[in-house]
């Protein structure tokens, strides 16, 4: 919760810091649902902070969790940051077609955003 108001105050080191100790923390706590989430708010964070490197290798790691544990809950938040980073790097037609995914993936399976700036 530090880390989303610090976010709401658009206090992103502040919050890059927050999430990163609770990514770390769900991680030794053998909590990979947690750590998915923490690192999904973290690459939003980072992607505030124009830390584009830092933010993609959390999304990487969040992509990872949800293959190898199957979880389904942020896959479009994932999409839509990926494809902000696309867009930051000029390449458009990749973040359109990111966008467009999440887009069917809420439609399709009715997901709410739950990134900080859902």
């Amino acid at each position: 919760m530090l880390g989303a108001a610090a976010f709401s105050l658009d206090e992103y080191t502040k919050a890059s810091s927050d999430f990163l100790e609770c990514a770390n923390q769900f991680e030794s706590l053998g909590s990979p649902f947690g750590e998915c989430h923490a690192r999904v708010d973290l690459a939003l964070a980072l992607r505030h902070e124009g830390n584009l490197p830092g933010a993609l290798n959390c999304y990487r790691s969040a992509l990872r969790s949800q293959r190898d544990y199957r979880f389904t809950t942020e896959s479009a938040d994932i999409l839509d940051g990926l494809a902000a980073i696309a867009a930051a790097v000029s390449h458009f037609d990749l973040a359109a077609r990111l966008c467009g995914t999440a887009s069917g993936w809420r439609e399709t399976y009715q997901q709410e955003s739950w990134s900080l700036m859902g």
